[in-house]
């Protein structure tokens, strides 16, 4: 890569699969999460920098025997210091 590049853009697609302990009346269950996101991440300088991670993130399937545990499309958008 360039060395004094400043400004690095990522675009990307995820799919997750996880597992939640077993919580009051729910068992153990599992649920499958989609994610569409691209993250920007500007340099300040050689050891710190700032990371925006915007994006579309779903749980549509999901639960037990008993209860659905799935969640709606939402926007999901996170930031953090990189160093």
């Amino acid at each position: 890569g360039n060395p004094n590049q400043k400004v690095f853009l990522r675009p990307a697609v995820a799919f997750g699969y996880g597992k939640l302990n077993k919580v009051l009346n729910l068992s153990e269950s599992s649920y499958f999460t989609i994610q569409v996101f691209s993250e920007l991440l500007l340099m300040l300088n050689n050891r710190l920098g700032i990371l925006c991670d915007l994006g579309w993130l779903s749980a549509p399937s999901g639960g037990d025997d008993t209860y659905s545990v799935t969640a709606s499309s939402r926007v999901m958008l996170r930031a953090g210091i990189v160093f």
